[in-house]
Parts: structure tokens; C-alpha cells; sequence
């Protein structure tokens, strides 16, 4: 008995030293100009990373001590508030399934990520870490913390995150989101008013790939208690594998595996890559298929709010994505303030690589900003 206990904590901590080890080494230190710590309305405590407008302030430095914390305390002298310049336009980016912030600041360029190009561009960037992801508050170990998903990231974390942006700069933000980042969006650019939403790669209909992916998490998840299923910590794992000489599925899945080097994989294995709720992946489940779909179910609601909503809204789709076809991405027809554009990308990498999609989020961006100042 005693060996078999000396064995699993010797198993435990190897595992733990592996997964720190090269998550240390591909891991990069980039920091965010200020991380300000919200709250959502259920008391939830929400991290939003702030990259300024480059020329409009000088950055703010701070050391590893004073960002790397989650849930603790706010770091002394790092969060900086005021107003930004009149010019300066709030954009809340806002990642996808199983992904925190950093996902907006991985790309292979270290300065030409879609968050720091906005912010180049002249833009006011605010990244939001939903709940259980980055620096936002984690579950724990308590399994009543374990029951969230798409309704309190969609009614609940990003409100709260509109609300404190608005408080912030004296504007409501332009949303930019990834996959269900952009499901957020538009149900939260329909309830607040929101001036303008980008989608990437945001399927509001199912497609046969996900319906197959659907009936996988059906037949995994269906009928067992809520809790976290540990997508982080086995992309971790398999780090030192991971876009090397064979990159088989689940790889090919999520990336244009031409377009996309291995060394982007590994980057999103270690900086970006989150564990998921049970129940979030059970709600997409219930949707793809048409069963047991609740009030409020992820592609539901937010095709319906993407149809009601009249601002000006842009959908970005990968012609190689296999989680999001093209198809899956455009929703209704579109109407006079709607743009639909397709890129030869995979699913991640339509903002991980180099597709040409930052220059169109940023070029409609600049666009529809211009638009709405013209006398």
C-alpha cells in the first residue's frame, strides 16, 4: 500500500515538473500596458488586460511578481486608470473555447498580434479573460463553482467587462471575438448596443463537423457531474510532441497544418490553452443536436441575436476550418452593415497566423470608426 502511494506521488510530481518545464520553456513574456480586475454581477472576479493606444502614454513596466498572480490581490502601482485620448476607439477582444486572452497575443510575430496591431493602429485594446481562464478567478475545488457556462460568459462576464470599459474610456467598445468569443459578442452588441462586432471563425449554425463533434462530447460528457475537463493540462502534456514531424488529429482539427508552423501549436498549448466546464461543453452538445437545447443555448441565441442586431457587424470565416466551415460563419443574409469574408485558414490560426485576417479586422475597423465620426 505504502509503495503503491510512494509511486502515485512520485508519478504526480513528474508530472507536474514536465508540464511546468516546458511550459516555462515555450512560454514567452509579453505583458499587457495595465490588467484591471473587475467584477461580474454574481461576484466573479474577471481580469481585462489593457494594451493603450502606442504614442499615446509611455507603458507601464512591472516585474513577474506583480502581474503573474491569479485571484490575488491587485498588484500595487500597476493598474493605471483615466480616460484615453478622444481618439483613441475602446476594442474588447474577447477569446473561444478553452482559450484566455493571451490567444489575442500569441501570433508568431512577438509585435504583430491582432491586439497589439490595434493598439499600433491607434486603437484602445482591452483583452477579457472569462471566467475560469488567465487571471480571471478560477473554480477551485469546490464543484458548485463548476456549473457556469456560455449564458454567464454571454449575460453575466461580458456586460460586466462592457460596463467597466465604458467607465473607463466614457465609450461603449467595438467587440472582436474568436469562435464562441464572437457568440458572446453578438448577443452582448444586441443587449447593450454595442456600436460594431467582429466574428472569426464564430459558427451561429452546425455544420457536419460539428455535429460529429457534438455527439463525441454527447456521449462523453452526457449524464456525469459537473466538472472541468482538463484540455489545458493535456495540451501541456504533450507539449514536447506537439507540431512536430507527424501532426495527426486532433492537430488537424484545429489548424491549416501548411499555413500554420508547429512552433504556433506549442505557443498555444503553453500560453493560451484552458481547461473547459463539463456543463459549457454539454450546452454545445445539446444545441449541435437539437436536444434538451435550454433557453439561451450558444448557437440558438446568438444566431438569433446576430439577425435582430442592425449594427455594423463583420464575419470572418477559414476556408480549410473544420470546427467553423464558412458556411456555418455567415448566418443570415447579410444586410447593408454586414461583411462576410473568407480566408484559406484552419480554425486557430485565422488569428494565430498570418492570413491576412489582422489586416482586415483592422482595415473594417478603421473604416466603420470613420463612418460613425463623419458629420
Amino acid at each position: 500500500m505504502l509503495s503503491a502511494l510512494l509511486t502515485l506521488i512520485t508519478l504526480a510530481a513528474l508530472l507536474y515538473t514536465h508540464t511546468r518545464l516546458w511550459t516555462w520553456l515555450y512560454r514567452r513574456d509579453r505583458w499587457p500596458d495595465e490588467r484591471h480586475f473587475i467584477q461580474a454581477a454574481d461576484g466573479w472576479r474577471l481580469a481585462l488586460h489593457r494594451l493603450r493606444p502606442r504614442g499615446e502614454a509611455p507603458r507601464v513596466e512591472c516585474n513577474r511578481e506583480a502581474i503573474a498572480g491569479r485571484g490575488e490581490g491587485e498588484p500595487e502601482g500597476f493598474v493605471r486608470t483615466g480616460r484615453a485620448a478622444p481618439r483613441a476607439m475602446p476594442v474588447i477582444c474577447c477569446p473561444g473555447l478553452a482559450c484566455n486572452s493571451r490567444f489575442f497575443d500569441a501570433s508568431e510575430a512577438l509585435d504583430d498580434g491582432l491586439a497589439r496591431r490595434l493598439a499600433a493602429e491607434g486603437f484602445d485594446v482591452w483583452m477579457l479573460d472569462p471566467r475560469g481562464t488567465g487571471h480571471s478567478a478560477r473554480a477551485g475545488l469546490d464543484p458548485r463553482r463548476w456549473r457556469y457556462g456560455f449564458e454567464e460568459y454571454a449575460a453575466l462576464d461580458a456586460p460586466a467587462a462592457v460596463a467597466y470599459v465604458l467607465s473607463q474610456t466614457g465609450r461603449k467598445p467595438w467587440w472582436v471575438g474568436h469562435s464562441m468569443g464572437g457568440l458572446i459578442g453578438y448577443r452582448v452588441a444586441l443587449a447593450e448596443g454595442l456600436p460594431g462586432v467582429v466574428g472569426i471563425g464564430s459558427p451561429v449554425v452546425a455544420s457536419p463537423q460539428r455535429l460529429s463533434l457534438g455527439a463525441l462530447s454527447d456521449v462523453l460528457m452526457r449524464r456525469r457531474p459537473p466538472l472541468l475537463v482538463p484540455v489545458g493540462l493535456l495540451g501541456r502534456l504533450a507539449l514536447p510532441l506537439a507540431g512536430r514531424l507527424w501532426r495527426p488529429w486532433p492537430e488537424a482539427l484545429f489548424v491549416h497544418l501548411a499555413r500554420t508552423p508547429g512552433a504556433v501549436t506549442r505557443r498555444f498549448l503553453a500560453e493560451v490553452c484552458e481547461d473547459i466546464p463539463s456543463q459549457l461543453l454539454d450546452q454545445f452538445a445539446d444545441n449541435i443536436l437539437e436536444i434538451n437545447s435550454p433557453v439561451g443555448a450558444p448557437l440558438r441565441a446568438s444566431l438569433a441575436a446576430l439577425a435582430a442586431y442592425e449594427g455594423p457587424v463583420l464575419t470572418l470565416a477559414g476556408a480549410a476550418d473544420r470546427i467553423a466551415p464558412p458556411a456555418s460563419v455567415e448566418g443570415p443574409s447579410p444586410h447593408a452593415a454586414r461583411t462576410h469574408v473568407e480566408v484559406d485558414a484552419g480554425h486557430l490560426d485565422l488569428v494565430l497566423g498570418d492570413h491576412g485576417v489582422t489586416d482586415q479586422v483592422v482595415a473594417w475597423l478603421r473604416a466603420r470608426v470613420a463612418e460613425a465620426s463623419a458629420p
